[in-house]
Parts: C-alpha cells; structure tokens; sequence
C-alpha cells in the first residue's frame, strides 16, 4: 500500500495497466501515483474492484487481487455492515465507538468504518466496467477511486495453503505431505543436526543482544534455504511466489518447524541468559500469589473473568515448543477474558456510557496479565519474553501484527514486575517486622 494523502488514483487491470499509466488524459492529481510502477503482482492476476457507496459521502474503493478475493471481500463487508447495524441501535447518535481487533475501544474515525454504520451498496466491479469506462473516456469515473484513507491489505485474504498452520503438528503435516519436500526437509534437517551438535551458543562474556543476533542469522540462513527447496522442487508452490500472503504461510510453516526441532538448544540458552531475571521474578511472583487482584490493578467486575478459562489457557505456554505457538497462547489467554467481557456486554441494559466504561483499555490487559503471571506459577517466563520476541518471525524486521501487540503486552508486564510500585505493593502486603531498611522483603526469623 502507498500512503497518498489526498490524491485522487486511478486502478486499472492488469492487461492495460502498463499502457494507460502512460496516457495523457488522466488527470494531474493522479501524476503521483502513475509514475511510481504498480507492483508485479498487478500484472499477473484479474485486478478487481469493491466499490462501497454509502448515502452519504464519497464512495470507497478496495483493491482485490481476484474475482475471488473480491466476492470474500464483499461478503466481509456486508457481515460488518450486518453487525454494526445491529449495534448501532444501542448507540447514541452522537457518539460512536467501535471495538478494535484486541477488544479495546476506539472511536470510529475511519471513511470505511463510516460507510459500514450506514446503508450503502456493495459491488464488484472488474476490468470490463474500468475498460468501458476507459473507451468511453469517462475519466471522472475512475478518478472516484479515492485513496485519501488508507486500506489495510489484511482485510483481503486468500485462502491458506494448508490447514492450522498456527501448530507445529499442522506446519510439519504440510511439510511432509508432498514427496517434493523431502529434498529439502533432508537438506534441513542436516543443517539442524549440524546446529544442534556443533554450534557454539556463545561466551557468556558477549553482549545478549550480540548473541541473540547471531542465533537469529543462522535460524534465518536454515529458514531459508528450506523455503528455497521447497519453491524450487515443488512446482504447484510456484504461484505463491507473487502471493505475499501465501509466500508468508510457507516460510512461517518452514520457521515453526525449523524452532521446533531446535527448541531445547535455543530456549535453554534463553533460560541461561535471563536465569537471574527469572529468579527475581519467581520470588516476586511467590510474595503476589495471595495479592488482591484489586491492588494490581484488575478491576473488580473482571476479576472471575481472567481467574477462569485465561488462566487455565495461560499455564499451557510452557507445553509449547514454538515461539509462534507460544505467542499464539498468549492471544488465546486474552481472548478469553475479552470473549466473558464480551458476553456481559451484550447481556448490558444499563446507561451507553456505562457500558463504555465497562469495555478494557490497554492498562486492563497490562493487569490481567500480571495477575495471570501471579497465580500461573509459570518458569522462566522471561526466558518465554526473550524466545517470542527474538525468534517469531525473524524474516521481518517491523511489527508483528496482532501477536506482536500481545508479546509486547507480556514483556510490559515482566518488567513491570520489577518497577518500584510494584516493590511498594509487597512491602504493603508483608509484615512490618523484620524488614531491613531500605529493602521491601522481610528477613526471615531464625529460630
């Protein structure tokens, strides 16, 4: 996606998109965008538009790769629509919020969230009717195509190329389901084997973040190699390769499955590395075992909700070898608690403010996973921190999407653990004998 500001763009199909980039009779507006080339991917598949006209304002318009993803598109849409009509009418009119993909509230700013609170028609739109429009020199047509709101491409999915890909049991059963791969999984399994044997996890006396990188390179150098068997030897995975979507499920499988044949060898160096953070934690979370969830910040109406299905789901990380599992756990563990808020809301009679009120923030989940981290009694959780940030999805280098914000809540609440106020909050909760000044744990009797 390129970001455009105001600008008005033209879309074009594939056949005809490199010929009309260079016509004369689009408008100035679209200058900025016709110079810069369209992406491969445009040329080699049936470029469709969803267009969404609302009763008011300019209409919306999405970029489907297929006719296909243009139909799930729509029917995307038409569910939301569906939905939101239902809400809205527990909403005021003057006031309008929505839930964003984490249960958190947020209001509803967006021209396409807009669209989908009002009634609107929904078509799909594919290179014929851009041709027509073409031949009929009706540019002001295509120039409707209004890109001034950035579409997120993740609304548009193709289907997966494998089913539970999210488990390591679902990416070793795609792995080894087609005879092609065997080249390549013997290929990898001799570099693992190489790994697991002869590599050196580093002097202690280098920096982590030094020897994290370098466990990183060579994780990435074996990733790789596999995904390049796999594209070379298999010809029915060639499509995928203009497919980011379907390029991206191919190497997580590839990752998941290459982590969890290296597990023991790079979480013991995770546990190694954060073996005294984790003490301190271990013996700060002891001391918090018994804490009201009210001091640590959970509120008292969530209380039930996160010590029920969440914590039960929580205690589960460590019987996953994967960070991509494991990071999967700590979304499950959440979604649990917004699913029970989520069923109360629903049951909600009361006042719209209220009911705002009743929806979690993003300090809500910084408590509940504190508190799921008090009464858990999980190991090495910090070692867990180190092992999902460092080593889920090592080909990318930014965000992490949705399992990225719930790593980056976990790791929030590991060092939270070991802030001041939380120091305060156990000097509270432990007898005022037999402390030594300065410090907020007591000195055990000697009898």
């Amino acid at each position: 996606n390129v970001s455009l500001g105001g600008s008005q763009v033209c879309v074009v199909g594939p056949s005809s998109s490199q010929k009309f980039a260079g016509e004369s009779a689009v408008s100035r507006k679209c200058d900025f965008f016709l110079r810069q080339p369209f992406p491969d991917q445009c040329y080699s598949c049936e470029t469709t538009l969803v267009v969404i006209e609302p009763k008011k304002g300019k209409p919306c318009y999405l970029l489907a790769m297929n006719q296909k993803e243009a139909n799930s598109l729509r029917i995307t849409i038409e569910k939301a629509e569906s939905a939101l009509s239902k809400s809205s009418e527990k909403q005021s009119k003057n006031s309008s919020y929505s839930r964003g993909p984490n249960g958190i509230v947020s209001r509803t700013t967006s021209a396409l969230r807009r669209s989908f609170a009002s009634n609107k028609k929904v078509d799909v739109c594919g290179e014929d009717a851009i041709e027509n429009m073409k031949s009929n020199h009706d540019t002001d047509g295509l120039e409707r195509i209004n890109c001034s709101k950035l579409i997120n491409a993740d609304m548009v999915h193709s289907d997966p190329i494998w089913p539970e890909l999210d488990t390591l049991r679902g990416c070793t059963d795609f792995l080894t389901s087609n005879s092609h791969h065997a080249r390549g999984l013997e290929h990898a399994r001799l570099m693992v084997d190489h790994f697991k044997g002869c590599y050196q996890m580093g002097d202690s006396s280098l920096s982590d973040e030094f020897r994290l990188e370098a466990w990183r390179g060579t994780m990435r150098r074996i990733i790789k190699a596999l995904v390049d068997q796999l594209l070379i030897c298999n010809p029915s995975l060639k499509s995928c390769m203009t497919n980011e979507e379907h390029m991206n499920q191919i190497w997580l499988a590839c990752e998941t499955w290459v982590f969890g044949s290296v597990h023991d060898k790079i979480m013991g160096a995770c546990k190694q590395m954060t073996a005294i953070k984790d003490n301190m934690m271990d013996e700060t979370l002891a001391r918090l075992e018994k804490a009201d969830p009210s001091t640590l910040g959970v509120r008292r109406e969530f209380e039930t909700f996160v010590l029920g299905d969440a914590l039960y789901q929580f205690k589960l990380i460590n019987k996953f070898t994967t960070p991509l599992e494991k990071a999967i756990c700590l979304r499950k563990t959440i979604n649990c608690v917004l699913e029970a808020i989520k069923t109360v809301e629903t049951s909600y009679t009361g006042a719209m403010q209220d009911m705002e009120e009743l929806l979690p923030c993003t300090d809500d989940l910084l408590s509940f996973m504190v508190l799921l981290m008090a009464r858990a009694k999980i190991q090495n959780l910090q070692a867990n921190a180190s092992y999902m940030e460092n080593f889920l999805y090592i080909n990318k280098d930014g965000s992490k999407g949705e399992l990225g914000f719930h790593i980056t809540n976990f790791l929030a609440a590991c060092n939270y653990l070991q802030s001041k106020e939380i120091k305060d909050i156990i000097s509270q909760l432990e007898p005022k004998s037999g402390h030594v000044p300065g410090s907020c744990f007591p000195v055990p009797s000697v009898h």
